[in-house]
């Protein structure tokens, strides 16, 4: 798919909808505007709250009452939302015999927002303003990102017997790093918002896991020592921890902190520690990751596709640590 993909679609009609008000939907009506393409209101689930009855201009509306509406009429959709809410929202327009729909990928759309705000790399050092306030999560693939894969990749290599995954948030690293193709694999999801509070062991099952995939999870939360210690309790004997926190460089998430809390920042030495005195002194490894033009690109939020060279992130230098990877073995 390619962004004239995106452009041929909204050609067909009259009136366009993006379903979710989000950072993607939002970059998204940047870059059909770029082309003189108006779009008519966002669609949210009817679920989700609406604060306000505008976003960036244009109304959002909840799926009932858009379906109920004459917008219906000569309408398409783009579903600009992240593959986790994908499938689900897509049954949701099957349901109501909507198929007038485009599922906006994001490679297009993050090729066309790179091609509308290309790297000036001249005004790093003449304006207070970064390439992107959203980690460059808009214009391809985040440089803490790149880390935090090439991390669970190296660990996951020695793990492929485990049964049992359980992740923070979804399953996509799970199902990525460890996939059913070899053996059966029974994947879990943890939920905050369902009452799974990794600070309370009463919310979560002891035993429950092989392995625990916990990225940029300790960072917001308080009490990160017990969270830690839930985290162990998640285990099974023998089972492993794969945890990435943010370094000590890099923005705060405004979002983040409004919605449960944004605490903290840590070093190699610093985090290590924490998870040693749960698991155990030799049950720990420690790896960073960054080095200074890694640390530049993450503050100015560049994606990796912004870099003339991906290997430049190759190199560690501990001291400019954007991520730290830990692996945490509990005892048989």
């Amino acid at each position: 798919m390619t962004f004239n993909d995106i452009v041929e679609f909204a050609e067909r009609y009259d009136n366009l909808y993006i379903y979710g008000a989000g950072e993607m939907g939002k970059f998204l009506l940047e870059a059909l505007k770029d082309k003189d393409i108006e779009v008519s209101g966002f669609i949210v689930s009817d679920d989700q709250s609406i604060a306000k009855p505008t976003r960036f201009g244009i109304p959002v509306i909840k799926l009932s009452n858009w379906h109920k509406s004459d917008a219906v009429l000569n309408s398409g959709i783009f579903i600009a939302l992240s593959t986790y809410y994908r499938a689900n929202i897509v049954n949701n327009l099957k349901e109501k015999n909507i198929f007038d729909y485009f599922v906006v990928q994001n490679e297009a759309l993050n090729e066309s927002i790179r091609k509308l705000h290309p790297i000036k790399s001249e005004n790093f050092l003449h304006t207070i303003n970064p390439v992107s306030r959203s980690w460059g999560f808009e214009r391809g693939k985040p440089i803490d990102r790149v880390y935090i894969e090439k991390f669970l990749q190296n660990a996951s290599k020695d793990l492929q017997g485990a049964s049992d995954i359980l992740e923070v948030g979804s399953d996509d690293y799970s199902r990525k790093f460890f996939p059913d193709t070899v053996k059966p694999v029974k994947y879990h999801v943890l939920h905050y918002e369902q009452g799974m509070d990794l600070t309370n062991e009463k919310t979560l099952q002891k035993d429950l896991c092989d392995v625990f995939i916990c990225t940029q999870v300790f960072n917001f939360i308080y009490d990160v020592k017990s969270a830690i210690r839930g985290a162990y309790y998640l285990l099974k004997p023998g089972g492993t921890l794969l945890t990435t926190v943010q370094g000590c460089i890099g923005q705060t998430s405004r979002t983040d902190m409004k919605l449960w809390g944004d605490y903290w920042r840590f070093t190699d030495l610093g985090f290590g520690k924490l998870v040693k005195e749960v698991f155990g002194e030799e049950q720990v490894q420690v790896y960073p990751y960054g080095n200074a033009l890694a640390a530049t690109a993450f503050v100015q939020g560049l994606a990796m596709e912004d870099l003339p060279d991906a290997t430049l992130l190759d190199p560690i230098e501990s001291e400019y640590a954007i991520n730290i990877g830990i692996i945490a073995h509990k005892k048989g």
